[in-house]
């Protein structure tokens, strides 16, 4: 549980020179004793981690106390100390660098494409159109192992003034998609083609049973590091963003 809590020190440490490596590396001993020290009960009652941003500001101000906190931060203050050290680490290919937090999550996100939206995410890039091949890719994982075609949907009206459906498909147990996609909406035209797609990127909390609690803690914990991120570090903050291809509802 200390290395949960070290992500708070990371991304206030983000940016910042090896010279500072002493001062930050003691804000990520506390923040992690701080974290460490609530045990699992924290990952069980995370709707509560946004309490703790409102009383940052005083956790900084304790930096003096480190040393009494330090018995159960030290594995978090150990991995923030590594990878503080690392420029860059472990990057599969070329890609811009999210920063020391950023890059951690990045790395566990699964497939290329996964990595892809969590980087436009975090550094904040904005809306994204996918490609013919992408969308053909999803269509074909929604229909074919996730029951999109026995979904009746919902009547609407696209924007080429056609009739159409709309059909809301759940990736959560989809191999490639799980980690990129949600509860994602298909839209087909009255023959029963896909013809369009959309999606609202983020990661906002979401009522118990609408997701798996493994999925759902995992989503509050990146969450809570995001509003650390949009706090703390410098350039463009975390941002949700629209995910779409092809013909889409008519906008009213």
């Amino acid at each position: 549980m200390a290395a949960i809590g070290s992500v708070g020190g990371a991304v206030i440490a983000d940016n910042k020179n090896e010279r500072d490596i002493q001062v930050y590396g003691a804000i990520g001993a506390l923040v992690g004793g701080l974290v460490g020290g609530l045990g699992p009960g924290l990952v069980e009652n995370l709707p509560d981690l946004s309490k703790i941003l409102v009383g940052t500001d005083k956790v900084l101000s304790g930096v003096g106390k480190v040393g009494e906190l330090y018995a159960s931060a030290r594995n978090g203050a150990a991995f923030l100390e590594s990878i503080i050290k690392n420029d860059n680490p472990n990057q599969e290919r070329e890609r811009p660098f999210p920063g020391i937090v950023g890059n951690e999550i990045r790395k566990r996100a699964g497939s290329e494409f996964n990595k892809d939206l969590f980087e436009n995410f975090w550094i904040g890039k904005g809306d994204i159109i996918l490609n013919r091949e992408r969308f053909a890719d999803i269509v074909s994982e929604a229909e074919n192992s996730l029951g999109a075609k026995e979904i009746k949907g919902n009547q609407i009206t696209l924007a080429n003034d056609q009739p159409g459906i709309s059909k809301v498909v759940n990736f959560y147990s989809s191999p490639e998609y799980s980690l990129a996609f949600g509860r994602e909406t298909l839209y087909y035209d009255i023959g029963g083609n896909a013809v369009g797609f959309s999606d609202y990127y983020n990661f906002d909390p979401k009522p118990e049973g609408v997701r798996s609690k493994d999925a759902e803690k995992k989503i509050r914990m990146v969450n809570f590091a995001a509003e650390l991120a949009r706090r703390f570090r410098k350039g463009r903050p975390p941002k949700a963003f629209n995910i779409s291809y092809g013909i889409r509802p008519k906008q009213k």
